[in-house]
C-alpha cells in the first residue's frame, strides 16, 4: 500500500496501517471506509457509495480535510485515498474522492422564548408522522434558525425512521417560517 501512495504521491513518506475484519458479514463501504481513514490527514469521510459497474466495482466518497491547506496538497491527499483504497481493498477498481473543507463551529444561540415557532414545529411534526415530537430545540444560526427535533418512533425500522425523519425536516424547513433547517433525531 506504501507503494501505491509513493506512485500517487512522488517523495510522500507515510506508513499505512490498515486492520481488517475477515468473514463473510464484512461491508466494502466499510472496508473503504476503514483503509481511507488510515490516510494522513483525512478528518473526516462520508457519503461513501459502491457502484457495481460492467468493468467492475468503484467507490466514491467525501473527504473533509483542513480548510486552510492549499488545493494540492488536499488533492495530494485525496490521490493518497484513492490508491490507498484501490491498493487495499481487494475488487475495488476505481475511487472517486470529493474534498471538502471542515468547517469550524457557528455562533448560535439557543432560543427559548419563540413559543409560536416551537408550536409550529410541534404541529408539522405532529401532521407528519402522528405523534407529538419528543424534544424540540430551536437555536439561532448566522444562517438563520435551526429546529433540532427528536422523534419518538416506537418499534419502527432504521429505514423508516429515516423516511420518517427526512419527510419531517423537509416539511420544518418548507412549512415553518423562519425555519432555515432542521435535525431530526430518531429515537424508539
Amino acid at each position: 500500500m506504501e507503494d501505491a501512495i509513493e506512485a500517487a504521491v512522488p517523495g510522500a513518506d507515510v506508513v499505512v496501517h490498515v486492520e481488517r475484519r475477515e468473514g463473510e458479514d464484512e461491508d466494502l463501504a466499510e472496508r473503504v471506509l476503514a483503509v481511507a481513514h488510515e490516510v494522513p490527514r483525512v478528518r473526516e469521510i462520508h457519503n461513501v457509495r459502491i457502484l457495481d459497474l460492467d468493468s467492475g466495482m468503484e467507490a466514491s466518497l467525501h473527504l473533509k480535510l483542513p480548510a486552510d491547506i492549499p488545493l494540492s496538497a488536499a488533492d495530494a491527499v485525496a490521490r493518497a485515498v484513492e490508491a490507498a483504497v484501490v491498493a487495499g481493498v481487494p475488487g475495488i477498481g476505481r475511487v472517486h474522492c470529493h474534498v471538502e473543507p471542515l468547517a469550524g463551529p457557528d455562533d448560535a444561540e439557543e432560543l427559548a422564548d419563540d413559543a409560536a415557532t416551537e408550536r409550529a414545529v410541534r404541529a408539522v411534526v405532529q401532521a407528519g408522522c402522528g405523534r407529538a415530537p419528543h424534544e424540540v430545540r430551536l437555536v439561532r444560526t448566522g444562517d438563520g434558525v435551526v429546529a433540532y427535533v427528536t422523534l419518538s418512533l416506537g418499534t419502527a425500522t432504521l429505514a423508516e425512521a429515516h423516511d420518517t425523519g427526512g419527510r419531517v425536516r423537509r416539511s420544518i424547513r418548507d412549512g415553518v417560517p423562519g425555519v432555515v433547517d432542521a435535525f431530526v433525531q430518531s429515537r424508539p
